[in-house]
């Protein structure tokens, strides 16, 4: 059993294929997953299947300061809040490749992921 926390992480971060939701990707994202009230800071979007994801957890992870580092990068989407946390939520979103940063549970499964800092990318 996966759990509610798997299902938490993948409702806030999993996004494959890429939804195409026009030119307010992170707007429409936020509002759609459930994180626009009051505005999120900051949310990333993961554009590769679960199950490679679920890998970070395993053997396509290493250990990073308590939590896995993915080895390889993945394409993702960061939707940054650019004005107050009230009101219309207005994103900026970024698209490139990155290493992914994820807390898993005792079972193995990711729940939580941090932005990854350019020290981890060695």
């Amino acid at each position: 059993d996966t759990g509610p926390r798997y299902a938490k992480f993948l409702r806030q971060h999993h996004d494959h294929p890429r939804t195409n939701a026009g030119r307010d990707y992170c707007g429409a994202m936020m509002q759609r997953r459930g994180m626009a009230r009051p505005c999120k800071d900051i949310s990333t979007f993961i554009h590769t299947p679960k199950a490679q994801i679920h890998t970070v957890c395993g053997s396509g992870g290493i250990e990073y300061w308590g939590r896995r580092r993915s080895q390889a990068q993945f394409p993702v989407t960061t939707c940054s809040l650019k004005g107050p946390p009230w009101g219309r939520c207005n994103y900026l979103g970024h698209a490139n490749h990155r290493f992914l940063v994820v807390t898993c549970d005792p079972a193995g499964w990711p729940v939580h992921t941090t932005p990854c800092p350019a020290s981890a990318w060695n």
